[in-house]
C-alpha cells in the first residue's frame, strides 16, 4: 500500500483497512485500499472516534469514522465512485 501527503495542500493517499459503512450499518470489512482526501478537510468532518482504543508506543486512537472518503480499490476510474463511509483503523501486524 502506498502513500504521500503534500505538507502545501494537505493533499495525501494512503493504505488503509477498516470497513464499508452504508447507511450507518457495516457491510463488509475491506483492506489492502487507498484512501485520499485532504487532511484538514478529514479533521473537521470526523463524524465521531470509537472508545476501542489501541496503544502503540506513544500514540493511542480509537476508530475514526470519516465520511467521503475516495476509495481506490477494484475500480477502473475511482472519481466515479459514490461517496461512501468508512470507519478506518489500521491493522496491527505481529511481526
Amino acid at each position: 500500500m502506498g502513500q504521500g501527503v503534500s505538507a502545501i495542500t494537505g493533499d495525501y493517499s494512503r493504505g488503509a483497512a477498516g470497513f464499508w459503512v452504508e447507511n450507518g450499518e457495516i457491510q463488509y470489512p475491506v483492506s489492502e485500499i487507498t484512501i485520499a482526501g485532504n487532511l484538514k478537510d478529514m479533521w473537521r468532518n470526523i463524524v465521531t472516534v470509537g472508545n476501542d482504543i489501541e496503544t502503540r508506543s506513544n500514540i493511542q486512537c480509537g476508530s475514526v469514522l470519516l465520511p467521503e472518503m475516495k476509495n481506490r480499490r477494484a475500480v477502473k476510474n475511482w472519481r466515479d465512485l459514490p461517496r461512501q463511509i468508512f470507519i478506518i483503523k489500521k491493522e496491527v501486524s505481529n511481526a
